[in-house]
């Protein structure tokens, strides 16, 4: 149950669809993505009810751990938000898969628009070693048509990572991610026809073949800062 908000619907209703789902043998577990303003405690206790059967996963939109970008993207809910929802739903037992997205907009001083940067990526990967996240899914952040984020590329006020900006970003995030972490997706994607930059996301096969070389020429791999993680 993916796209748009999973759980934006009364918590009875919820409860309804989960038990027809259950009643497919051929259902083990089911994946949910939500915002995490979007997990008031009467859904929290539905998902939690359906935990023994189908196994949960509820994915969440961190994308940043700077309020600033959060703010800046029209996200709508900040870190402590994210932090918060993760928090209960570990409480219920249920696993959490945070969304991130690297290079997203942020506003400098003097009020100019550039990708966030490594220290960023860093940082939300400490938040979600922190929060004990089960997985996460990372995105690279590329310009669609139609979008906010196009009319700021197309006036030059935003230039998007291209892919050696990208990997300056990702590999840190890697480093400082706990080996425990599963990693479901290593860079987006999106429909070519509304794709406007940057041009490494009409091939998602092609940059997965190179994030793998990248990480190999610089001896890189998951959890490698992570202090106490086990050796690769």
């Amino acid at each position: 149950l993916q796209d748009r908000t999973a759980t934006h619907l009364p918590a009875a209703q919820l409860d309804v669809a989960l038990a027809e789902l259950s009643a497919w043998p051929e259902i083990r577990a089911v994946a949910l993505g939500t915002r995490p303003d979007c997990l008031p405690a009467s859904i929290l206790d539905v998902l939690a009810a359906h935990a023994g059967r189908l196994d949960p996963t509820v994915e969440l939109g961190l994308q940043s751990a700077d309020d600033g970008v959060l703010a800046l993207a029209g996200r709508g809910h900040d870190v402590a938000c994210f932090a918060a929802a993760v928090r209960a739903l570990r409480r219920r037992g249920l696993r959490v898969v945070a969304h991130v997205v690297l290079g997203l907009p942020r506003r400098r001083a003097d009020g100019r628009l550039e990708p966030e940067d490594a220290a960023g990526a860093r940082a939300s990967a400490r938040l979600l070693a922190e929060l004990g996240v089960d997985g996460v899914k990372l995105h690279h952040c590329h310009v669609l048509t139609g979008t906010r984020l196009a009319d700021w590329t197309a006036a030059g006020r935003f230039v998007p990572l291209e892919f050696a900006g990208y990997l300056e970003r990702l590999l840190p995030f890697l480093e400082h991610l706990p080996r425990s972490v599963e990693v479901h997706r290593l860079v987006g994607e999106a429909p070519l026809r509304r794709v406007v930059a940057p041009e490494f996301t009409a091939s998602k096969a092609s940059a997965l073949q190179r994030i793998r070389r990248a990480v190999e020429e610089a001896d890189s791999w998951q959890g490698r800062l992570v202090p106490g993680d086990s050796p690769r």
